[in-house]
């Protein structure tokens, strides 16, 4: 059985990390706004809460209520 170092498992973590927020740019790169990082982390995981984040987004003023719709009609 193999085990798996401390820095194998961060350098894995940072891998990923590094994946996702190139995927999150490219896909910020799409909308004329600004998207939450959190919310586009969710997206990126096609997370079934991610109606709920972008209504929190909408209700803390970090994203419009028009925007929100326009992330929420990408989701159907």
């Amino acid at each position: 059985m193999q085990q798996i170092t401390n820095e194998e498992k961060i350098q894995t973590h940072l891998k990923q990390l590094k994946k996702q927020q190139k995927q999150a740019e490219e896909l910020q790169k799409e909308y004329d706004f600004s998207i939450p990082f959190y919310v586009v982390s969710e997206m990126l995981k096609e997370n079934e809460n991610v109606i709920s984040l972008i209504n929190m987004a909408q209700i803390s003023n970090r994203i419009s209520k028009e925007n929100a719709d326009i992330l929420k009609e990408r989701l159907k």
